[in-house]
């Protein structure tokens, strides 16, 4: 709990880039709980439902778990990555609205990352979610029994969708 705190703080590093994890942004799965509440409900009434949410959050939970054990951090990611990009702007400021995964379509072993971020440079004040706004994404998912066991696989999940933000960043702020 004590690092959910931490991790709820203002990350800043060298006046440049500032980094807000909102409170009650915290590591998320959607997978196929949804799917099973839903079948559930016709058996099980509103009662189905619950239960399939309690089956996504309780991979949400392990995953979290993982991070923790790990020394995970969204805001040391987010900060690597947007390294290069507060050198050319100037002030960035990045707000994690949210952050977590879902289950590939197809495939509910597989996991993508979903994240997004409201980032304000210069005159681009955006919010970027991904994989929503990436139908071009070439990025395959990682195994949910990886990221429940593993924070190095969250870790380079989350890099990976985070670098593709950058990407679209800079690309929309050349285009101004």
């Amino acid at each position: 709990m004590f690092t959910m705190f931490l991790l709820s703080c203002v990350h800043v590093s060298d006046n440049r880039t500032s980094i807000l994890v909102n409170n009650s942004s915290q590591l998320t799965y959607k997978g196929k709980g949804a799917g099973a509440g839903m079948m559930l409900m016709s058996a099980m009434g509103p009662m189905g439902i619950a239960i399939g949410v309690a089956i996504d959050e309780g991979i949400a939970k392990d995953i979290r778990t993982a991070a923790d054990n790990g020394q995970f951090s969204i805001a040391n990611v987010i900060e690597q990555e947007f390294g290069s990009v507060d050198a050319k702007l100037g002030q960035v400021n990045i707000d994690v609205e949210s952050y977590g995964y879902i289950a590939k379509i197809g495939q509910d072993d597989l996991a993508i990352p979903q994240i997004r971020l409201k980032i304000t440079a210069k005159e681009v004040d955006k919010v970027y979610a991904y994989p929503e706004e990436f139908p071009d994404s070439s990025y395959e998912g990682v195994e949910l029994d990886k990221l429940k066991q593993n924070a190095d696989a969250i870790d380079l999940s989350m890099r990976t969708a985070i670098k593709e933000i950058v990407i679209r960043f800079l690309s929309d702020i050349d285009a101004m």
